[in-house]
């Protein structure tokens, strides 16, 4: 699998894996990704088969300043301009989807841990480090909440009604 910078030309890829991996009550819009992607490319990923090259998935995030008390600010769909703040130490992933043809393979785990080393990686080197990693994730979504586990993320706060018939499981990681 090849890991680069998304792009705006990318977001129909997007939309496509965005609408395979998720229910319509959850999915996120053209418009919410395009922002993301032009606010802070160096946190969205696109995820491409070698041969040829083809989108596969993608991870998106966004730097905030700390870990907000606030439910609201985890709601789906919101702005990236709210929180996200360049020199944040607080990576928030918002998303992280593969076509189905690539999940159940063992691909999930690899590729979410290779985004976020290239992320931490590269943010480092522009001399931005991050401190800590962050995730919102649908409780009932077993295979990833046991991705993030076995990444070392620990559950710091449940949210009510994010999700049609379920809970949120805020995830965190401390790294530095």
């Amino acid at each position: 699998m090849i890991l680069r910078y998304a792009a705006v030309n990318d977001i129909d890829d997007i939309i496509k894996i965005e609408t395979s991996a998720f229910i319509r009550e959850i999915q996120e819009d053209k418009n919410v990704f395009e922002e993301r992607i032009k606010i802070f490319p160096g946190g969205f990923i696109i995820f491409e088969t070698e041969s040829p090259h083809a989108a596969a998935g993608y991870f998106s995030s966004e730097r905030w300043k700390f870990v907000p008390e606030d439910d609201e600010d985890f709601k789906i769909g919101h702005s990236i301009r709210k929180k996200h703040d360049p020199y944040g130490g607080v990576l928030y992933i918002t998303s992280f989807a593969l076509f189905p043809q690539f999940r159940g393979r063992g691909m999930g785990p690899s590729v979410f841990t290779a985004s976020l080393d290239f992320i931490i990686k590269n943010e480092a080197a522009s001399g931005r480090p991050l401190k800590t990693l962050l995730l919102m994730v649908n409780e009932e979504w077993k295979r990833a909440v046991n991705i993030y586990i076995n990444c070392g993320f620990k559950t710091v706060r449940k949210i009510s009604g994010v999700f049609p018939h379920s809970d949120g499981l805020i995830m965190k990681k401390d790294i530095l």
